[in-house]
């Protein structure tokens, strides 16, 4: 790593707690607007969720992602995990059942409770 990037680095880290909580902020619009629907569940009593990512399980979620996109809602599918060994072990239906449905929500550092609200209420719409 270069010292320009690792300034960069410590920069941001240490805005790292706020960027998480802003995700937390996110994610909790997201839990409320669309808890009918089918999606990751950890116990927030053991862990501390980051949410990199907030998923999402959909049928037809290829036409879904179309509709979104052309709508400006940049979501995204995640490559399908059902092939690879590790989980093949676990159990490949489940794994590929997930693949298969899973809709990556936008949140990041700059997603606003607004947009948030607004992208839950959309997906609402198209099931």
């Amino acid at each position: 790593m270069s010292d320009v990037h690792a300034a960069i680095a410590l920069s941001q880290l240490s805005r790292l707690d706020s960027y998480v909580e802003h995700r937390r902020t996110i994610a909790k619009v997201y839990d409320e607007k669309l808890s009918k629907l089918e999606k990751q569940v950890f116990d927030s009593s053991k862990y501390h969720h980051n949410y990199f990512l907030y998923g999402v399980l959909v049928e037809d979620r290829d036409r879904i992602i179309r509709k979104l996109n052309d709508l400006g809602i940049t979501v995204k599918a995640w490559a399908s995990i059902a092939g690879q060994e590790c989980y093949q072990r676990i159990d490949p239906e489940v794994s590929k059942y997930v693949a298969d449905r899973v809709l990556l929500l936008p949140i990041n550092n700059r997603t606003t409770v607004e947009e948030a609200e607004y992208v839950s209420e959309t997906i609402l719409s198209l099931l």
